[in-house]
């Protein structure tokens, strides 16, 4: 059994391919060079020195290149139409959805302020009023009652 910590289970590595011819595969700079090579894929496929699911995954990563090139020449055209190429692009977010039900919600006004509802009730006022003690009938804390008067 291996050890797991010094090697990986293998499962998001793609397994090793072996290719009998190496090639170079250029960096493209042109539309014309990613067709040239297009057309080198083919013919590699073709004459067996690459196989056929190789050729696929180089030929579509190819093809996306190419397609992302016309696509940024076709946005670039677009602008320059629409002359947003001068001054700069303003975009406005217009509409939207309506309010949604049941959450037009009125707070309650007090003596003429709204509130948010944290001050609208005040304590209640105490029923019997409080008795201040005088200092004549001090209670010593150790002195203890038993609930009937004096000890």
């Amino acid at each position: 059994m291996l050890a797991p910590y010094m090697h990986s289970k293998m499962q998001s590595t793609p397994t090793p391919r072996f290719v009998e011819e190496s090639f170079d595969i250029p960096t493209f700079t042109h539309l014309s060079d990613a067709e040239q090579f297009l057309a080198r894929i083919a013919g590699l496929v073709s004459s067996g020195s690459l196989d056929i699911q190789t050729g696929l995954e180089l030929s579509t990563l190819t093809k996306n290149w190419i397609d992302a090139q016309y696509a940024r020449e076709e946005l670039a055209i677009k602008q320059y139409n629409a002359g947003s190429t001068e001054h700069e692009q303003t975009i406005r977010i217009e509409g939207g959805l309506p309010a949604l039900p049941g959450t037009n919600i009125t707070m309650p006004v007090l003596d003429g302020y709204a509130t948010n509802g944290h001050a609208a009730l005040e304590p209640p006022t105490p029923a019997v009023p409080q008795f201040e003690s005088s200092q004549s009938e001090s209670v010593n804390p150790n002195d203890s009652t038993n609930g009937q008067g004096s000890t």
